[in-house]
C-alpha cells in the first residue's frame, strides 16, 4: 500500500499489507450503523463481482450455473435470518426480463445502451447519438428529471414530441437550469411550450447568488406536489 487517503473496509489482506510494511500506519475508525450497510454491501459488490468473473467453466457445469448457484448460496445465508429474502433466489434458467407489455400489445423502442448501467457516449461513428437515445429513454419512462447549464429551444425542439409523449401518459418532466449570461432567456415560456396541451405548467424559483441572477426552473403537473 501507498500513503494517501483512503475508504477501504478492513480485511485480512489490508491487515497483512500494513503489517509487513515497517513505514507505514493506518488510521482506522469504527463504521456507523447510520451507513454501515452502504459500506458493507458496497465492499460485498466488488468481492462477488470479482468472484464470479474468475470461476471458471468445470467439466460437468457452465461457469453462468455456477455463478447462479454460488449467488443462491448467499440468498439462501441471508434467508436464514429472514425468510422474505428466499424469493430473490435466481431462478435456474439464468434469464433477464426485459420488458413487461400488455397481451397482443406492441414493443417499446428500447435504447441502445443498457437502461440498468450507466454508458459513456462519446459521438464517434460507432456510438448511436445522444438524441436517439434520449427519445428512446423517454419513450419508456414515467419520469424525466433534468439538469443542465441552459434552456434553448433549438434543443427542446427535437425532445419535444418525446415529452408531450410522456406527459400525455401522465408521466412528470422536472428542469432545473439556471440564467447564467443570459443564455436561458425565456426559460418559463419555453419549459411551458413543452406541455402546454397537457396542462402542465412552469415554476421559477429566483435566487441571488455572487451578484449573478440565477433561477432554477421546474416542470410539474397541475394539482400534484411540487418537487422539493
Amino acid at each position: 500500500m501507498r500513503p494517501g487517503l483512503y475508504e477501504l473496509i478492513t480485511n485480512r489482506a489490508i491487515r497483512t499489507a500494513l503489517a509487513q510494511a515497517e513505514t507505514l500506519e493506518g488510521i482506522e475508525e469504527p463504521l456507523h450503523e447510520a451507513d454501515s450497510a452502504h459500506y458493507l454491501a458496497q465492499y460485498l459488490q466488488q468481492v462477488i463481482r470479482d468472484a464470479l468473473e474468475q470461476m471458471p467453466r468445470a467439466k460437468d457445469l457452465p461457469a453462468l450455473e455456477r455463478q447462479i448457484h454460488a449467488c443462491n448460496r448467499i440468498i439462501d445465508q441471508l434467508s436464514e435470518a429472514d425468510h422474505r429474502f428466499e424469493d430473490y433466489r435466481i431462478d435456474d434458467t439464468g434469464h433477464r426480463l426485459m420488458e413487461v407489455l400488455l397481451r397482443k400489445g406492441t414493443g417499446l423502442h428500447r435504447p441502445d445502451t443498457p437502461v440498468s448501467l450507466g454508458a459513456l457516449l462519446t459521438g464517434t461513428r460507432g456510438d448511436p447519438s445522444l438524441v436517439s437515445q434520449l427519445q428512446k429513454e423517454i419513450c419508456s419512462c414515467e419520469r424525466v428529471d433534468i439538469l443542465c447549464s441552459f434552456i434553448k429551444w433549438s434543443g427542446i425542439r427535437i425532445l419535444k414530441d418525446a415529452l408531450e409523449q410522456l406527459t400525455g401518459r401522465g408521466g412528470t418532466v422536472r428542469v432545473i437550469t439556471t440564467s447564467y449570461m443570459g443564455a436561458t432567456r425565456h426559460g418559463r415560456s419555453t419549459c411551458s411550450a413543452i406541455c402546454r396541451t397537457q396542462r402542465y405548467r412552469s415554476v421559477m424559483i429566483p435566487t441571488a447568488r455572487d451578484s449573478m441572477p440565477r433561477h432554477t426552473c421546474s416542470v410539474v403537473r397541475q394539482g400534484s406536489r411540487r418537487p422539493t
